[in-house]
């Protein structure tokens, strides 16, 4: 955004030597000689290439524009969340203190003792009186209350109130839109009148805008990507929002202001300006807060509250949906699946795998279509898969396949791939069988809760066999196929986690290595390496360098040497 406020001048015309100061200037004071709208189209190219490329939507770990599945808002919720958004609640008290309108001042702002109500009303944290040292300061007039005003000025553009610069009062038609409605005229307007700066108009000293004015600029063109990582997993901490927005603005603004974007003042500003803007969120029902705490303000010692988490409500995933479009971001939601083949589908459940649920997934692709025929695509895709996530992605749809159709998936339990229909069938209620026999065995330990169980239920297959006993005969490298992938995914994800898990796999972590023989997760490292997968090498590596039992470690190390060698051709 910097960058784009000094190439301004340069793309408005003017003749601009960035070695020259009075090159510099005469070209700013060109640029301010525009009108606003010629100012805003000369800079928001930069400003978006900015946010666009390796601004915030990067500095928020995005891995691109192609958002990961998330799931769809649930209409009546989000018709509940809009009913009961603070904001819409605020603005019903303050119409309700104008009555048929109040008077303004001669600049058009509410009068004091109406400023004071308002500010109340709105609940906003502005400060009618503060002491700094010797000096104190008291509200003189609206102006000393520019959140009141913002929030104020929001409502009067989204159709409100309305004010002739001599009176201010409720409009009529405000009654006429839903809550929903409401919702969005407030944000479109909050957005364009500055989510964090507020309103507040930028200050210019010698043709160039102050550090924070810049800071202000930067972080309302950048708003909607400091929630888009809640929008995506649900729930994200609101200190890695702040982290991320601090390095975003030391990076773009620290290359004209160095001395500004350093040391603990700094760091409080931006937490501030990204508090303003998560409080709008907040007051339009779009993001709730859990686990605040109660930080003293530097300069005042007023308790305010920071942190905690961040949790996207479907209110928000409502109204960012059509938003981030406009942002560059493609967001995908299972009601987009319908007309998707197979593969597609697949691919969009496993770039999002974890984060909406697969039977949601089922139900929208399978709307119009043949279950029997989505099976048999399913099972094409398996055949053809290459990838760890694809195939936990095609196991957790198989599992939604309705007890109809669901024999069709026992077509493929004698192939490579039969262990990974074994679990997908396992898991329909509908096929538990009257036999009741002990499961006892190495498939009873459960690796963590992405698709499928390896606790196998004494399920029958049309042959009358128990799925459990069928797994069992079942060669190694096909029967643990399904287990590598689980906890490669695991480890891709969490690997602290990984280890925790299989750890608690063998039980007594000391098991090993104590002449009682090995655990579950041990003992399966004799087989665990037949598996012929790039996944099962990265996961061995992974676990002989860091299982904290020697003598698992070494076991997974030998391993991973007889896997290599099996790849070569040496050892089978």
């Amino acid at each position: 955004m910097a960058k784009g406020m000094f190439m301004g001048p340069a793309l408005g015309g003017a003749d601009l030597d960035f070695g020259d100061p009075e090159s510099i200037q005469a070209a700013m004071d060109a640029f301010n000689a525009l009108s606003f709208e010629e100012r805003k189209a000369l800079t928001d190219p930069q400003i978006a290439a900015s946010f666009g490329g390796d601004g915030l939507g990067a500095a928020l770990d995005s891995t691109g524009a192609d958002l990961p599945l998330t799931p769809s808002p649930d209409p009546l919720t989000v018709t509940e969340q809009a009913v009961a958004a603070p904001f819409l609640a605020q603005i019903e008290r303050v119409r309700a203190h104008l009555g048929r309108g109040v008077k303004l001042t001669a600049t058009g702002n509410p009068k004091l003792i109406d400023a004071k109500v308002l500010m109340e009303l709105f609940n906003t944290d502005d400060r009618w009186e503060y002491t700094i040292g010797d000096w104190t300061h008291t509200t003189r007039s609206a102006n000393d209350l520019p959140h009141m005003l913002y929030l104020l000025d929001v409502a009067i553009a989204a159709g409100a109130f309305e004010s002739n610069g001599r009176t201010l009062k409720p409009a009529s038609g405000w009654d006429v839109l839903d809550p929903l409605q409401q919702c969005e005229q407030l944000l479109n307007c909050a957005l364009d009148m500055g989510a964090v700066s507020r309103g507040v108009e930028p200050r210019y000293a010698n043709g160039r805008p102050s550090f924070f004015d810049a800071c202000y600029e930067l972080l309302d063109d950048g708003a909607l990507h400091l929630i888009v990582p809640a929008f995506v997993v649900g729930q994200v901490e609101t200190e890695v929002v702040v982290d991320h927005a601090t390095d975003v603005v030391a990076g773009e603004l620290g290359r004209f202001w160095p001395e500004m974007v350093d040391g603990a003042i700094f760091d409080e500003s931006v937490e501030r300006d990204v508090e303003r803007g998560l409080d709008l969120f907040t007051r339009l029902g779009m993001i709730g807060r859990e686990d605040q705490v109660e930080v003293p303000d530097r300069y005042s010692g007023e308790m305010r509250l920071r942190g905690g988490t961040v949790i996207m409500e479907d209110l928000g995933r409502h109204l960012l949906a059509s938003l981030l479009s406009t942002l560059g971001y493609v967001v995908h939601t299972p009601r987009d699946l319908a007309g998707l083949s197979a593969g597609e589908v697949v691919a969009v459940l496993a770039a999002g795998l974890g984060d909406v649920e697969p039977a949601e997934v089922w139900e929208a692709w399978s709307r119009d279509r043949d279950p029997a025929d989505n099976v048999d695509e399913l099972l094409e895709v398996l055949s053809a898969s290459t990838s760890t996530p694809e195939r936990l992605a095609v196991m957790a749809l198989l599992q939604q396949v309705p007890g109809d159709v669901y024999r069709r998936v026992e077509s493929v339990i004698d192939g490579p791939y039969g262990a990974y229909a074994l679990i997908a069938l396992d898991s329909n209620d509908s096929l538990v069988g009257d036999l009741t026999v002990d499961s006892e065995g190495m498939f009873e330990e459960e690796p963590f809760d992405m698709p499928g169980e390896l606790d196998l239920s004494p399920t029958l297959l049309t042959d009358g066999r128990p799925i459990y006993e069928v797994m069992a005969s079942l060669p190694p490298e096909v029967a643990l196929a399904p287990l590598v992938d689980m906890l490669w995914a695991e480890m891709d994800l969490d690997p602290e986690s990984l280890i925790e898990h299989v750890v608690s796999l063998d039980g007594d972590s000391e098991a090993s290595g104590n002449g009682e023989g090995p655990g579950a997760f041990t003992g399966m490292l004799d087989d665990l390496w037949r598996v012929r997968s790039p996944e099962t090498a990265e996961l061995l590596e992974f676990v002989g360098a860091n299982h904290p039992v020697k003598a698992t470690a070494k076991a997974a190390r030998k391993a991973l040497q007889r896997h290599r060698s099996a790849s070569h051709g040496s050892e089978n």
